[in-house]
């Protein structure tokens, strides 16, 4: 009997429970990279998919670790049910301040390089007015010289 129950069940159920909000947190992280990278469909789908093959990856770890490999018919509920509390709850916490964050350290960045960019903006718009000079000049030449016969 000791082979079809294992042991206790309560830390499978617990442990199932935190995979889910493992899971969750997982999924945070993809809503962070998808909100702040633009990607096509294939990188979605990729992405997508990673997602399911590491959940299935933590449910077989953790099946094997804490259950001796059998499955029981709870803990996949279980573990949804984690996902779930986990997503309603925390996560719009969390997603708002990874988020802040940043937007933050990006304004930061910007602040730090603006005046590189006006240096920029500076040398470029010198950089014409110095063509434009030369090429007035050298149109002046051509105007100014007489035409031999």
């Amino acid at each position: 009997m000791e082979i079809l129950f294992g042991r206790d069940q309560w830390p499978v159920i617990l442990s199932f429970f935190v995979c889910g909000m493992i899971s969750g947190i997982l999924s945070d992280i993809f809503t962070v990279k998808r909100r702040y990278f633009k990607e096509n469909r294939l990188i979605l789908f990729v992405d997508d998919f990673l997602f399911m093959i590491i959940c299935a990856v933590i449910v077989v770890f953790n099946s094997y670790s804490f259950n001796d490999g059998n499955m029981k018919w709870y803990e996949i509920p279980v573990m949804f049910f984690g996902f779930v509390i986990y997503k309603k709850t925390v996560s719009r916490l969390i997603l708002k301040t990874v988020c802040f964050v940043i937007d933050y350290v990006i304004k930061l960045f910007k602040l730090l390089f603006l005046p590189l960019k006006i240096v920029k903006a500076f040398v470029l718009r010198s950089k014409e007015r110095f063509e434009l000079f030369v090429y007035t000049a050298r149109m002046k030449r051509r105007i100014a010289k007489p035409i031999r016969l």
